[in-house]
């Protein structure tokens, strides 16, 4: 039987952001649900909590334990959701540009976006023009990706919360909890390399790849990212391991 993948993804994107990276992964079943605030759930507040359930219903409704792929914020949930699961429940666990601990001074900028973002959608005409800016450089910056995002659904609204959810509750020490393989696949530029070596160390026997690309690179740059999760599978995943 074929390895299925749980796909999450990042903060300002939602589950079409998967659409490059799927046609490159043939033969695999793939679940690519859209997180509380983004895409098809874009009226249900973003809390920690209700996205892990998101992503437990995902898994649950998989045929065998699937390897779990989360980017950015999608990859904190991802980390919480595997420190409460078991090989039982998935078979790897896929961190793409989320290496980084958010309780550091790293974060303060994004916290300072966030901050500013959640300020300006308290004036009505700001948070329209916030909303159409953001779909622009969408669309700009991914191409037809971008295009097939904004359809999709997305909302700047979302962007504090779940940014602060990051800071509160994206923990890296939950690696200890996580009891199958692991990987670390980064964009060569992306500023959340920074932390790469300190989540390692929290993880022994976890690995680190670098893909060409930013921190968008599962968008930007889906060719390399697929090879690593191929090469992931091929070295360290047994479909269907439920023992």
């Amino acid at each position: 039987m074929p390895l299925e993948l749980v796909l999450v993804h990042g903060s300002r994107l939602n589950a079409a952001c998967w659409g490059p990276l799927r046609e490159r992964l043939p033969g695999h079943v793939i679940h690519a649900p859209d997180l509380p605030g983004h895409g098809t759930r874009l009226g249900e507040d973003f809390d920690m909590d209700s996205a892990v359930a998101v992503v437990e219903q995902a898994v649950i409704e998989c045929a065998a334990p699937p390897l779990l792929v989360g980017h950015s914020l999608g990859g904190y949930v991802a980390l919480e959701c595997a420190a409460r699961a078991g090989h039982r429940e998935i078979a790897g666990l896929a961190l793409l540009g989320a290496s980084a601990d958010p309780s550091t001074p790293m974060a303060a900028p994004y916290k300072a976006v966030g901050e500013g973002v959640r300020l300006g959608l308290s004036v009505t005409r700001l948070r329209e023009t916030l909303t159409a800016a953001d779909k622009t450089l969408l669309q700009r910056a991914l191409g037809e990706a971008g295009e097939a995002i904004v359809e999709h659904g997305v909302d700047v609204a979302t962007i504090p919360v779940a940014w602060q959810a990051v800071v509160d509750h994206g923990d890296l020490s939950l690696l200890h909890d996580v009891s199958v393989p692991v990987r670390f696949i980064n964009g060569q530029l992306d500023q959340f390399r920074l932390g790469e070596q300190d989540a390692l160390r929290l993880r022994p026997g976890a690995t680190v790849v670098h893909v060409p690309g930013t921190h968008l690179a599962p968008v930007t740059h889906p060719d390399g990212v697929a090879k690593a999760l191929r090469d992931f599978i091929a070295e360290e995943i047994r479909p269907g391991r439920a023992g």
